[in-house]
């Protein structure tokens, strides 16, 4: 996301999750916002595209310029129609996993081993 803009905001699932977001994640990211909507009602994709526009436009009334969604329940909504009408990226964080492992695999990069170094051989009995 920080390749994305210079203010992160996360979307997350409740507001016990931006707390624990926030630990992890300390000043990278600068606003959370908490979906707060009852579990069984991800399934109801009106009302969880509505919590969800509502909250992108309170991170960008907060001066953020990228969206990150701290939620996999969110996966399946219509990210690049949400980016047209807001202007700004939004992340799934999933997706951009895979491709940065995708992009690693094709590229044959690997862990440094300065870093990661081999384990020590020990003599097995």
């Amino acid at each position: 996301a920080s390749l994305m803009g210079h203010c992160i905001g996360v979307v997350s699932p409740m507001d016990s999750s931006s707390v624990a977001f926030a630990k992890r994640l300390g000043n990278k990211v600068d606003h959370y916002c908490a979906l707060n909507i009852p579990i069984l009602d991800y399934n109801n994709p009106e009302l969880l595209k509505a919590a969800l526009e509502d909250r992108i436009q309170k991170l960008l009334d907060k001066g953020c310029d990228v969206i990150v969604l701290g939620c996999g329940s969110i996966l399946g909504m219509d990210i690049s129609g949400l980016q047209e009408k807001y202007n700004v990226p939004i992340i799934e964080p999933l997706h951009a996993a895979i491709a940065a492992c995708e992009y690693m695999a094709q590229c044959n990069l690997r862990q440094s081993k300065r870093t990661f170094a081999f384990p020590l051989l020990k003599e097995v009995k």
